[in-house]
């Protein structure tokens, strides 16, 4: 007799950089007993170098983004308080 069951998410790893360019880095989906289906390290775009084992990695230069909106805002609220 087969058993069939729906594997499920187990371990998503993450570059962390902010919520618009975060990306995947390792993935690991387990069945319900702990067997691993599915484990695959992911080479990030936006990462220059990266090493598994150092749990660390160098981001490559992007230009630096504008918070010209943010700022008119944070000196009008200053300017009020």
């Amino acid at each position: 007799m087969v058993k069939c069951y729906t594997p499920f998410i187990y371990w998503i790893d993450t570059t962390g950089l902010d919520w618009q360019s975060d990306e995947i880095i390792h993935l690991t989906i387990t069945d319900l007993f702990g067997n691993i289906v599915f484990s695959h390290l992911f080479k990030p775009v936006k990462i220059e170098s990266w090493d598994p084992t150092q749990q660390g990695f160098h981001t490559k230069a992007l230009a630096p983004p504008t918070y010209s909106i943010y700022n008119k805002l944070r000196v009008v609220l200053v300017k009020s308080f």
